[in-house]
């Protein structure tokens, strides 16, 4: 499992999903508490918060920094005077916002194969592109960062750029496998650079197709969340999730 742990990221992602459920048309005050989320709780100013990342159809709701969210941070502040990065991103600082993230995912997946395609694992160090570049390898994580630290390189903005952690199915009756991936804000988008494609996914915007992907928590700079879905109180309360009835 993934560095946040099996038994916590359950329990996190039911948290979020029974706060969802409380967003029934007849419900306020819960509709009231998710249009202040992006400011609760935190100690940043919300001019300098990234977007919330409600992907692929789910709701993304803050959770406290963890050990993941403060390294992904200080990850922003890395030296980008690297000369096999420069090299790869050089002939791409013409192109316009979209297509610099689509020929990122398109160069590094070239150049980079990821170690396993089982269950992604944080083995605790984070290489540096330069490093991965070399290797012509890395795990999920490191393929992570070589393609934000592209995107720093061709000018993205600190707060478009996200890691977001969940699961991967191929198609139905597919092994599922946890995994790690670069999340992408272009205006309106949101375009997931994953290991197992060398294409960019669009997973919000105006073209989302099927991604296989789920995902369960999405670290920013300053803000971490973690995904859940609207479900119903009718639907919870026959699942026996529901508030009890006297």
């Amino acid at each position: 499992m993934l560095a946040w742990g099996r038994r916590a990221a359950a329990r996190v992602w039911r948290i979020a999903a029974l706060t969802a459920a409380l967003l029934s048309p007849s419900c306020a005050a819960a509709q009231q508490a998710l249009q202040d989320r992006a400011t609760a709780t935190l100690p940043m100013s919300t001019s300098s918060l990234p977007e919330v990342p409600d992907i692929l159809g789910t709701i993304a709701l803050h959770i406290p920094p963890s050990p993941t969210s403060t390294r992904w941070v200080k990850l922003m502040q890395a030296s980008l005077a690297q000369s096999r990065l420069m090299q790869l991103v050089d002939g791409l600082r013409v192109l316009t916002a979209d297509d610099k993230v689509l020929a990122v995912q398109s160069s590094m997946s070239a150049a980079i194969r990821t170690v396993s395609t089982d269950n992604c694992s944080d083995d605790g160090y984070w290489a540096p592109a330069q490093e991965t570049l070399a290797r012509g390898m890395g795990d999920c994580f490191d393929v992570a960062i070589a393609k934000m630290e592209a995107l720093r390189s061709l000018g993205v903005a600190d707060t478009d750029l996200y890691l977001t952690t969940g699961r991967f199915q191929a198609g139905a009756g597919s092994p599922t496998r946890e995994t790690v991936a670069l999340l992408v804000r272009v205006g309106q988008r949101f375009w997931l650079l994953p290991d197992w494609t060398s294409h960019a996914i669009e997973v919000e915007g105006p073209v989302v197709r099927d991604s296989g992907y789920t995902p369960v928590i999405t670290y920013g700079v300053g803000a971490s969340w973690v995904h859940g879905r609207k479900v119903w109180l009718a639907a919870l309360a026959a699942a026996g999730e529901g508030p009890a009835r006297h």
